[in-house]
């Protein structure tokens, strides 16, 4: 009997849900049930076609070069110590205040992502950063904690982002306009990251209390710490915005600007450089098997007609409708999947529908972006909640979702924010068409 390719798709997400949940690597996964499912569809020989042509594709295309360069700027930012002289000037502004530590946490965070689109470096900085002054003024570390990991997840929001980065290139969005588009929604989640931390040390102020406050010229004083983090920022985005550069230049010159910056504070030596270098690595490798595996996967998804037969069943739905059941969707698929791996897997499927249901590709993609950085936070998963408690001795990572969880308060109304008004999203976006 033969089987219609609407059931062998719907047997390949099975067998690629059970592989994950079985730990296998989701680019192998991936890989595995794809070429298992165009063989079953179509022959041997098109399978080991499809599987290399999408190996090739992947490692010859130009653009999927940012990917490395902006990993690469992140990490010699990381280990250049621009997240400590962040720390350092911001803490003289919001240290004062009850609970001014984990403000000057967020507001640090924010900063730093705009040289880092990567949330676990993110938050692996913020971890080394920021914890010990805390804990220095005693503020309580489940807190502390929590801040840090809510902060660290910015990193996929605010440009330079490696989500935006994957979305833009798995959907054919214009880079340089997501990247705008992430700016206004980044600095109001942090924003109210820091209404949250107010009213949580307001409610229990043992949690986080003063620090010494610092005079109006200490203040302005500690500006001059930030300066390589504005000169890597002017740089990059004036490059690209300006127009003398393209993303992918501007990822290799923000690299080298990391570095000549790293080397001339003094904070950068040989055995940093490798490190970073490792890192990158390491993190541009699993991105690039979980692309393939998503190339290979697009092939064999429009071979069993699924994309298809979701655009013709949700037809007649609203977009507003269409919104709703994709936030949810994404939402739910947080909690499961790590937040590239989700993408990933699901763009592909899902691409079809959003271009049928009429939305605006860039603002949809910071919506969804708002929507998917939260899977960092949310149990079970919650990626990078596990890897800053796994970097502090006797850190208990159930007892940090239950602070995190409230900042995903902030992350849902700003999704709010920017259904109801767009042009939190595309007001930048728009100076570019």
């Amino acid at each position: 009997m033969e089987v219609s390719p609407l059931i062998i798709g719907i047997i390949g997400f099975g067998v690629l849900l059970l592989l994950l949940f079985l730990e296998m690597p989701a680019g192998i996964a991936l890989l595995l049930v794809s070429f298992g499912g165009i063989w079953c569809l179509r022959d041997l020989s098109q399978a080991l076609h499809i599987i290399a042509r999408a190996t090739y594709d992947t490692s010859m295309t130009h653009l999927w070069s940012l990917i490395p360069l902006f990993v690469f700027m992140g990490q010699l930012a990381y280990e250049g110590g621009l997240g400590s002289d962040l720390f350092r000037a911001a803490s003289k502004w919001w240290g004062g205040f009850r609970g001014g530590l984990a403000m000057t946490t967020t507001a640090t965070a924010a900063g730093f992502s705009a040289v880092c689109g990567d949330n676990i470096a993110g938050a692996a900085t913020m971890t080394s950063v920021c914890l010990p002054e805390m804990r220095k003024y005693q503020y309580d570390d489940n807190l502390s904690l929590a801040t840090i990991c809510a902060g660290g997840i910015l990193s996929f929001l605010i440009p330079p982002s490696l989500g935006f980065i994957i979305y833009g290139l798995l959907a054919n969005v214009n880079i340089s306009a997501l990247f705008l588009g992430g700016v206004f929604p980044g600095i109001i989640c942090a924003f109210l990251y820091m209404v949250v931390i107010y009213i949580i040390c307001r409610i229990t102020p043992e949690k986080g209390p003063a620090a010494p406050k610092a005079t109006w010229a200490e203040r302005f004083l500690s500006l001059r710490y930030v300066w390589g983090v504005l000169l890597l920022v002017i740089i990059v985005f004036g490059g690209i915005y300006s127009g003398f550069i393209t993303v992918t230049e501007a990822g290799a010159l923000g690299a080298f600007a990391a570095l000549v910056v790293g080397l001339i504070k003094g904070q950068l030596n040989w055995q940093k450089f490798r490190r970073a270098a490792l890192s990158s690595v390491q993190t541009v490798g699993m991105i690039f098997l979980l692309i393939i595996g998503a190339w290979s996967f697009a092939p064999f998804l429009s071979l069993t007609r699924i994309p298809t037969e979701m655009v013709t069943f949700m037809g007649g739905w609203s977009p507003g409708f269409i919104l709703l059941f994709v936030l949810v969707f994404f939402f739910l698929g947080g909690m499961i999947f790590e937040a590239a791996i989700l993408m990933i897997i699901t763009i592909p499927l899902l691409l079809p529908l959003w271009m049928a249901a009429g939305f605006d590709l860039v603002w949809f993609g910071v919506v969804l972006m708002l929507v998917v950085i939260v899977s960092g936070i949310t149990p079970p998963v919650g990626f990078v909640v596990y890897v800053v408690s796994g970097m502090v001795p006797g850190a208990s990572s159930g007892a940090v979702f239950k602070v995190a969880i409230w900042f995903i308060l902030p992350v849902l109304l700003c999704v709010g924010l920017v259904v109801a008004f767009p042009q939190i999203a595309t007001f930048l976006p728009n100076l570019l068409r």
